[in-house]
């Protein structure tokens, strides 16, 4: 910025081409890197209850695309008006990258790791066989799981009921959930 007067902070102009002359524009520079850092932590909390629990529940993927296509429109606003402060567009760039982020973690736990966990979780029928016929498969040696049990005529289970059994990691039973459902799509905000 060729236009800032000498008596101007140079620091300012040199990092980050603003002209901080008066006290209002210090206190503004100065709100404006606060809002900018508050705004960094305040997702840190939604990313580190996403990989704990390894699930979105309560993310909508509309909610987020629409709130990205915001973001941008806001980015590239303050790129193309020349009289922006720097600090409207760090936090433009914060919101479009912690938004485009948090979506990418909700397609992943939401598609991507719960195909991977229910293919690892449910064994094949080939599978479960292989287990009974070399006698490992039982409630002694896997920690409480249910036993696979041939159907009432000396039948295999098929593939559905074996997606039912469940290692039991609570004394209390639940009811199994099949690999295609996650437990909060009924709710009408995570559509």
């Amino acid at each position: 910025m060729a236009d800032c007067p000498p008596q101007c902070a140079t620091w300012a102009r040199d990092y980050f081409g603003y002209c901080l002359c008066t006290t209002n524009q210090a206190i503004s520079l100065t709100l404006g890197f606060v809002s900018v850092i508050s705004w960094g932590i305040a997702e840190i909390p939604q990313f580190i209850t996403n990989c704990k629990t390894k699930s979105p529940e309560g993310l909508s993927l509309l909610f987020l695309l629409t709130w990205i296509i915001g973001d941008l429109f806001n980015m590239f606003g303050c790129l193309l008006e020349t009289a922006t402060l720097p600090t409207q567009l760090y936090m433009a760039m914060l919101y479009t990258v912690t938004t485009v982020t948090l979506t990418l973690q909700l397609v992943y736990y939401r598609y991507i790791y719960a195909r991977f966990k229910c293919n690892r979780q449910y064994p094949t029928v080939a599978e479960t066989n292989q287990m009974e016929v070399a006698g490992e498969y039982n409630e002694d040696q896997n920690s409480g799981a249910e036993k696979f049990v041939t159907g009432s005529r000396g039948h295999r289970p098929n593939s559905t009921v074996l997606q039912s059994v469940t290692t039991m990691s609570s004394p209390i039973p639940l009811p199994a959930v099949a690999c295609s459902q996650s437990a909060g799509q009924d709710s009408f905000y995570t559509h």
